[in-house]
């Protein structure tokens, strides 16, 4: 029995998605992690009405905090991608001292947002050849204060302290790092992709930097209304049929269903690998240097076998599933878990319970803001 009273642990890890809110909480003994608690509650309804959706939110956190066993109520959260703006600009060299005005000013008057009171922030993606020309290009991430407002009202109605608020390509990124520490791994690129079910995250970068981020907003619940669309099905039976087929529970579904199933997301699936395929092109043109040599495949969507097979054909390299809880003690949730899985879909969770441990590579940190 590990007896985790004599342990450090990290905030609680919370990765609020559009199907499933996911919790979980680490600590550390002589170099070696420790799951304290974790959990996670299927999101059975998605509303557009923002008190409906809080107080699902706040009740189900409430449950899996109060069943986890976790130590302390302080929580490292992140916004979903439809309630935040990414993008990159390039700034000439010269305006180097200016970037944080040219940034803010560019990104209000883009989104409409209020630079002194809306939350507007940026990381240095790395020097650019455009032509002839090197620029400096950084990558923004922007949001309304209402938002940021709304969401700490949820953390708070539940219990918790919130301790920072990331993007998600931060926690996917994390991962790696706490990986890669011998000093030949700081410039290896990786290529991260993060497909969920309202749609899909991709993180270029190293050690050093985050170069590349791209939300593309295309996720499993496009896949699932193509076959409801199909089938003549609802989008919760659809749902449960893919989710049968991926887990390879395919004794009750006839052939020509599964087939049909299959034809359906082809559409949406090569529209998806498409999209992915030009944000390597453009990283592989943009930046110079090393490139990234397989893609990693993370979230919940992330074992879509059809997907996987497209995305093989369209970059050209090595695809794999992540692995975010590898070399970590699970004995607390493995009651709860498939310990024959990658467990790729608690690759934003387990990114958000490391934050700020001292393996993460300091340059890396310098960039990460609140």
């Amino acid at each position: 029995m590990i007896d985790f009273s004599f342990f450090k642990a990290r905030p609680i890890g919370l990765d609020i998605g559009h199907s499933s809110v996911k919790m979980l909480q680490f600590a550390s003994k002589d170099g070696q992690i420790y799951v304290v608690g974790g959990n996670k509650i299927q999101c059975k309804t998605e509303s557009s009405d923002w008190q409906v959706r809080k107080d699902f939110l706040v009740s189900a956190i409430t449950e899996l905090t109060n069943r986890c066993g976790f130590s302390g109520r302080k929580v490292v959260s992140c916004l979903p991608n439809d309630r935040i703006q990414t993008g990159s600009f390039r700034f000439d060299v010269s305006e180097s001292d200016h970037v944080d005005a040219l940034v803010k000013s560019e990104v209000s008057e883009r989104f409409g947002l209020d630079p002194d009171r809306d939350e507007i922030d940026y990381v240095t993606a790395g020097k650019v050849y455009q032509g002839e020309e090197i620029k400096n290009e950084v990558i923004y991430f922007a949001t309304s204060r209402s938002t940021i407002e709304d969401h700490i009202s949820v953390l708070e109605e539940s219990g918790l302290i919130p301790v920072s608020i990331d993007p998600i390509a931060f926690a996917l990124m994390r991962n790696y790092r706490r990986a890669m520490r011998r000093q030949a791994d700081q410039e290896v690129v990786k290529f991260i992709v993060d497909i969920g079910s309202y749609s899909t995250t991709v993180v270029v970068g190293s050690c050093q930097r985050i170069s590349f981020i791209k939300q593309i907003p295309i996720g499993g619940s496009q896949l699932n209304g193509q076959v409801a669309k199909r089938l003549n099905i609802s989008i919760e039976e659809a749902a449960l049929l893919r989710s049968k087929m991926l887990n390879g529970n395919k004794e009750t579904i006839d052939p020509s269903t599964e087939r049909s199933v299959t034809d359906s997301m082809n559409e949406v699936i090569e529209k998806l690998a498409k999209e992915i395929s030009l944000c390597f092109r453009y990283y592989s043109v943009t930046f110079r240097g090393a490139r990234p040599t397989e893609a990693i495949l993370s979230g919940g969507e992330s074992y879509e076998t059809n997907l996987v097979k497209a995305l093989t054909r369209h970059l050209g390299i090595d695809v794999r599933q992540s692995e975010p809880l590898k070399g970590i003690d699970l004995t607390k949730i493995e009651h709860l878990i498939d310990s024959s899985s990658p467990l790729s879909e608690w690759a934003v969770a387990t990114g958000l319970g490391i934050r700020g441990w001292d393996m993460v590579n300091s340059e890396m940190q310098a960039n990460e803001r609140n």
